[in-house]
């Protein structure tokens, strides 16, 4: 079962079902009206998405192959999550805020980072992080702050980090931050000619 919490609309999960990436798949939001939306919207597509009214995955039953998380920020994702310890097969996050606490709680908490992808949307950059349970090993600042090693495809990465690198610069005092960035654009580019692709 693939859940995605935050539904809104009913925007992802109507595509995944028409695209027949999942065959079931239950929206939930908190709210009554993007509720309704969403049923209005499976309803005219034709699609059967079952969506309901809560928090979380207190409205779903047992264990979820894959929950997903979008749009929502870190601190919300890492709340969902505590609250349905156990129950989730794998995470896809995109938090709208920094990356940097998702990732912190999931190497506390009994979870791998699998893959990130750093993607643009109108203008504006965002990271998608998949979780699957497990045992990381220790994460530096770099890794925490970034997600380098964990990127499928580094471009839009290696595009944030260059605009990071350039408005670090034009402010004074902002030498610490400049050298992590720099760090993790140096990472990004060792990463890139160990790659035997």
């Amino acid at each position: 079962m693939y859940v995605d919490v935050g539904c809104d609309h009913g925007g992802l999960p109507l595509t995944l079902l028409a695209r027949g990436v999942a065959a079931a798949v239950i929206g939930v939001d908190v709210n009554a009206a993007p509720c309704a939306v969403a049923r209005e919207n499976a309803r005219r597509l034709g699609m059967p998405l079952d969506v309901r009214k809560g928090d979380g995955l207190a409205v779903v039953e047992g264990h979820v192959a894959v929950v997903s998380l979008c749009g929502v920020g870190s601190g919300t994702v890492v709340g969902v999550l505590e609250r349905a310890m156990g129950r989730a097969g794998a995470v896809v996050a995109q938090p709208n805020d920094n990356a940097r606490l998702l990732r912190g709680w999931a190497q506390e908490s009994g979870w791998v980072v699998e893959h990130e992808r750093g993607v643009y949307d109108r203008g504006r950059y965002f990271n998608v992080v998949v979780l699957v349970p497990g045992a990381a090993g220790a994460a530096d600042e770099v890794e925490l702050t970034w997600g380098v090693s964990a990127q499928r495809e580094p471009d839009a990465l290696r595009k944030r980090l260059t605009q990071e690198v350039a408005r670090l610069r034009a402010l004074p005092g902002r030498g610490g931050e400049l050298a992590l960035v720099e760090s993790a654009q140096q990472r990004l580019a060792d990463a890139g000619r160990a790659d035997p692709a």
